[in-house]
């Protein structure tokens, strides 16, 4: 998809229309069935910005398609860990458009050879959960929501660009993350309500809390400014993280410009959202510190005591468990698990178990 940008908007063609899916891909329904009884699942919405290059109703289908797969994966990214997140495989179009309940097109736009929409869409809670479960991964409840990258460039005369055509270095964000398959990394489409949010002037003057704006908009938890100073013979980069897990402050970093090589501002961008996942990844397990208590479960056999044990061995956030005390009516252990304590009883109760407090003690059913 091409990010484009608004320079001037004389006539809009608007619309707004709310678009029901009938029914889930046949090839899919038997095994990720929507029951439209159930819960759902309504992330943000997505904000798709392009160029028209063909027929307009096939790009718009496009836009939507894509528009689709984002929100799906940005949906998955806020439920389960990180670590899961990326190890989840590349879901055919199909699988996703299975797990959408519905979806409405908002601010539809048409300039020209321009095409913007907000698109916002359902998806089915129970299709999702057994699609996570399926592939073994467990709904943990709300991870950090994100972060967005602001790309900020200033070209070799010292003048500052931050929107989409003539900002090389907003370009590179743009494919780096078109490459990536699993990420929780975002930049801003840069569409008229981005350019009415942010401003230059704004940014130049060290006001960067105007970003704080683009971050409701999207969805995120932080908001990280990629700055890149691009002369003659090299790209100096400067990365200020605005809060969160990257607080350690800011980060410089030179890249000598080579006669032949091609692409050097996308291969940085890629580095440079490795290196930020990889601290998301390491902010997370830290979040996810180990902790333990002392349960008791009652018992009316050995076999009914060897599927607790079973159960609670295989269960994924429980990392060791430890017996203290069998006996043929009762069991007392040690659970280690990960994560915080609410985190650890919601996904007991989903699994079907629940812990349960009489007076100190804790017993697990």
């Amino acid at each position: 998809m091409i990010i484009a940008i608004w320079r001037q908007c004389s006539l809009f063609i608007c619309f707004c229309a709310t678009y029901w899916l009938l029914s889930p891909a046949a090839v899919l329904a038997q095994n990720y069935s929507s029951d439209l009884s159930e819960g759902v699942y309504s992330p943000g919405g997505v904000y798709v910005d392009l160029v028209i290059s063909g027929v307009l109703e096939e790009e718009r289908q496009k836009s939507i398609a894509q528009a689709e797969r984002r929100s799906f994966y940005k949906l998955l990214s806020s439920l389960v860990s990180l670590e899961d997140f990326r190890m989840l495989p590349d879901f055919t179009p199909a699988v996703i458009a299975s797990t959408v309940r519905s979806f409405t097109v908002l601010d539809e736009k048409v300039d020209g050879k321009k095409y913007s929409a907000h698109i916002k869409f359902s998806f089915s809670e129970l299709a999702i959960e057994q699609l996570l479960s399926f592939h073994n991964v467990v709904v943990i409840g709300a991870a950090d929501a994100g972060v967005m990258v602001f790309p900020l460039y200033r070209d070799s005369s010292g003048g500052y660009k931050i929107w989409g055509d003539d900002n090389p270095w907003y370009d590179a964000w743009v494919m780096a993350l078109q490459n990536q398959k699993n990420s929780s990394i975002v930049v801003p489409v840069g569409d008229l309500t981005d350019m009415e949010l942010v401003r230059i002037e704004d940014v130049l003057a060290g006001d960067y809390t105007v970003l704080n704006k683009l971050a409701a908009r999207y969805s995120v938890s932080e908001v990280i400014v990629a700055e890149v100073e691009d002369s003659a013979a090299e790209l100096r980069v400067i990365s200020r993280p605005l809060g969160g897990m990257h607080n350690a402050g800011v980060e410089k970093y030179r890249f000598e410009k080579r006669a032949d090589e091609n692409g050097l501002m996308e291969k940085i961008a890629d580095a440079l959202i490795n290196e930020i996942t990889e601290k998301q990844l390491l902010s997370e397990r830290q979040k996810r510190a180990l902790n333990s208590i002392d349960v008791y479960a009652e018992l009316g056999s050995l076999g009914h005591w060897l599927q607790i044990k079973r159960y609670l061995e295989g269960a994924v956030l429980v990392t060791r468990l430890e017996v203290r005390e069998l006996s043929p009516d009762m069991v007392k252990m040690t659970l280690h698990y990960s994560g915080d304590y609410a985190t650890f009883l919601a996904y007991l109760s989903h699994k079907g178990m629940r812990m349960e407090q009489r007076g100190e003690v804790f017993y697990i059913q």
